[in-house]
């Protein structure tokens, strides 16, 4: 059926454990913060481990109830997980004298069964919170000592946590102050995008509950100018005008990314690879965040003379 070779790249959790009878969170190695990916192109490939920080513990008899891991720094959470988190779909099984195809080690989800477990923080900070109520996929933190706190019940157990900078990184010049530059200014980009997604949901919402004389029917962009001329008097027509700047008319065959497009383009462009965000993406978050300012106002102003309309019927 063939051979294999298995490098173990980290078995300092056996090498602290101590007694299979009590519950145990190991100290986690020091990682270097790095892009590298875990994906493999085919079974024949390498199965790498996936990046990020692992951190192993041991639980000394199953546990029903919830388990929670928080990165911290400080007393601050920056990550937050617990075991109702979904596991991965498995990947199917090659069929013949195929290996199964490869995937990256350690797990997507707390385990609460008995013996030990592996959680791979990926180093990234939590978002703002989802459409499911869940937070979303944050910004790389910067190198730097943070904590992690695994909670089973009413055992709880801190242990330090160190991301360290990429020798390779550091070699291109890039200094601790650029990746806290970067973080800090990715962080607003994602608070912007957040913005802007909220007001796109208050804007479908106002209008689902608008009085039916009022309502217009949406054109495509080529209709914006004659539509923004024309909507005057009509909340409605106003609120599918300023809905068709924040969200990207993907009926055209090549249409201009709106404000919703150009936000997630800034952020690709400024959070792709380490390095300080220059003067051109500092000015170009300024002037989107003014564009999603004056399109805030318009809907307040539709809204509040859509409220006037529903309690005049």
């Amino acid at each position: 059926m063939g051979r294999g070779f298995w490098v173990m790249d980290d078995i300092s959790s056996l090498r602290q454990f101590a007694s299979g009878s009590t519950n145990q969170f190991f100290v986690p190695r020091a990682v270097y913060r790095s892009r590298r990916s875990a994906r493999s192109d085919g079974p024949s490939d390498p199965q790498y481990s996936r990046p990020g920080v692992r951190l192993d513990y041991f639980l000394a008899a199953d546990f029903e109830g919830d388990v929670t891991l928080e990165i911290l720094t400080g007393e601050a959470v920056i990550r937050r997980y617990h075991n109702e988190i979904e596991e991965e779909e498995e990947e199917p099984q090659d069929q013949g004298m195929r290996a199964p195809r490869g995937r990256g080690t350690g797990s997507s989800a707390l385990g609460t069964e008995k013996g030990l477990h592996r959680f791979v923080w990926d180093m990234r900070v939590d978002g703002p919170e989802g459409e499911n109520g869940e937070p979303t996929r944050g910004p790389l933190a910067p190198p730097g000592k943070y904590f992690a706190r695994v909670t089973v019940g009413d055992w709880t157990v801190t242990r330090p946590v160190e991301l360290l900078m990429d020798p390779h990184v550091a070699k291109e010049g890039i200094t601790q102050e650029d990746l806290d530059a970067q973080f800090e200014f990715n962080t607003r980009v994602m608070g912007l995008s957040h913005q802007a997604s909220e007001l796109l949901t208050r804007i479908d919402e106002l209008l689902s509950s608008a009085p039916e004389e009022v309502e217009t029917t949406p054109t495509g962009r080529r209709d914006r100018k004659r539509r923004r001329a024309g909507s005057e008097a009509n909340p409605v027509a106003d609120l599918n005008v300023i809905r068709s700047e924040l969200a990207t008319d993907n009926s055209d065959s090549y249409p201009p990314p709106m404000l919703i497009s150009q936000i997630r383009y800034l952020s690709g462009m400024t959070s792709s690879a380490d390095q300080r965000p220059g003067n051109y993406a500092y000015t170009r978050y300024d002037e989107l965040r003014t564009w999603l300012l004056g399109l805030t106002e318009g809907v307040d102003t539709a809204g509040e003379i859509l409220e006037i309309q529903v309690e005049e019927e």
